[in-house]
Parts: C-alpha cells; sequence; structure tokens
C-alpha cells in the first residue's frame, strides 16, 4: 500500500466541505422511484456502503475509495479511503488503477468497477456524486428481478439475494434506515424555499390526500353513529 501512503499524507488536511456534495432528498428520491424503493432506502444503501460520522452526522462520503481482496497484485484485507475533495480521490484513484488494481469500489454507492467493468468510460467520473448514483441505479436495475426490498439489497452487495453475507448487509441498511435515514427525511424531504420538485409535489398530495381520507372516513362514521342512535 506504499503507493497509497504518500497521496494519503499530502491530503491531511480536514474540511468536511464535500458533505455539500452529497445529492439532495429529490434526487434520492427520483433515483429510488424508477426501482420501486423510497428515497430513504437508496439513502440507506449510501450509508451502508460510504457512510461515515460528520461531528453528530452519519452522512455518505462521495468520494470514498474503498479497496477488496485480490491476492494477485497483495491484497490481502479490505482498506478504504475518505478523501476531502474530488481532485485529492480523482488523484488516489488514479495511482490505484496505474498499479493494477481492480477491486475497486468508487464513491458513494461505493459502485465496484471489478464487478461492473463497463459501467462507465472513465472510471474516476464515479467521483462525480450524480453519475455515481446513475451508475448504482444501473446495478439496481439489474437486481431489481427479485421482489423484496431486503433481497434487492443483498443483490446491490454481494449480487445474489441468496447469500448469507447479502442478507447480512441487507439488515444493515434497514437498520441504517430506522436509525439515520428516517430523520434525515423528515429533514430534507421538503424544500425549505417551498419549490417543489415534481416528485415532491405528489407525495405530499399523497400523504395530504390519504390524510383527508381517513379524517373523512372518522367523520362519516361519527355521522352515522349519530344518526342510528337519534
Amino acid at each position: 500500500m506504499k503507493v497509497i501512503a504518500s497521496a494519503l499524507l499530502l491530503f491531511a488536511h480536514v474540511s468536511h466541505a464535500y458533505v455539500s456534495d452529497i445529492p439532495t432528498y429529490s434526487q434520492f428520491e427520483r433515483m429510488g422511484a424508477s426501482h420501486q424503493l423510497d428515497a430513504k432506502d437508496v439513502y440507506s444503501l449510501a450509508l451502508a456502503e460510504s457512510g461515515h460520522w460528520v461531528d453528530t452526522e452519519f452522512v455518505p462520503h462521495p468520494y470514498a475509495i474503498s479497496l477488496g481482496y485480490d491476492d494477485s497484485i497483495g491484497q490481502l484485507k479490505h482498506e478504504g479511503f475518505y478523501p476531502e475533495t474530488k481532485l485529492e480521490a480523482k488523484a488516489i484513484l488514479r495511482q490505484l488503477l496505474k498499479a493494477g488494481y481492480t477491486n475497486i469500489g468508487i464513491g458513494m454507492m461505493q459502485v465496484n468497477i471489478k464487478a461492473n467493468p463497463d459501467i462507465v468510460e472513465d472510471y474516476t467520473s464515479l467521483l462525480d456524486p450524480m453519475t455515481n448514483l446513475q451508475a448504482a441505479s444501473k446495478v439496481l436495475k439489474w437486481c431489481r428481478r427479485y421482489k423484496s426490498s431486503n433481497d434487492v439489497f443483498a443483490c446491490y452487495s454481494h449480487g445474489d439475494a441468496r447469500s448469507e453475507k447479502g442478507q447480512q448487509y441487507a439488515s444493515r441498511v434497514v437498520t441504517y434506515s430506522d436509525k439515520y435515514a428516517h430523520q434525515w427525511e423528515k429533514s430534507h424531504s421538503l424544500p425549505s424555499n417551498g419549490v417543489y420538485s415534481f416528485e415532491q409535489f405528489v407525495r405530499v398530495a399523497k400523504t395530504r390526500s390519504s390524510r383527508y381520507s381517513a379524517t373523512d372516513s372518522r367523520q362519516a362514521q361519527a355521522r352515522a353513529i349519530t344518526i342510528v342512535t337519534q
């Protein structure tokens, strides 16, 4: 790992400016909708892949890079790196590719280029958060042959819903959804400027419609009871 050590020493400063590069709620929502998943499902996948702590918040890292096992080049354990900027991440990734590494997970959704060698033309483009999300969407599309969300999560990580490790991963995604993504959704699901995306408008309309329908139903029942008891 000497090829990486020198690069990491150059990138020792910590600013966490990359947090502003994490895609918005509506972008997660749009991607999830195309695979019958909620925004927080996709966000939880991102947390399972690249989540780390920034102060008191657990968030995905758009520039995360990980190395998987590959004895052909002496990579005998999993290692992860969290560069502070896209420039730093590109420098590390280029060194890895030049050194012959292929079992690499890239970006927020940790798109693995060994499992998906043709997913993009330029692997460094996966360090763009939206390109990374689009590449992950291609993997999810393939995994949507499974019906349950848990099986889709297992497939995303291990390629097969029947994998024991894949199911363990799926359980972690569900835990992250309850523990972190639920609060993230509450904080980010509605725009602060009052300007709604189409997906946000549809979601709010459905929520309000079901709420009012339930209220109307209760009122109708109350009226019916009143009529019967008079």
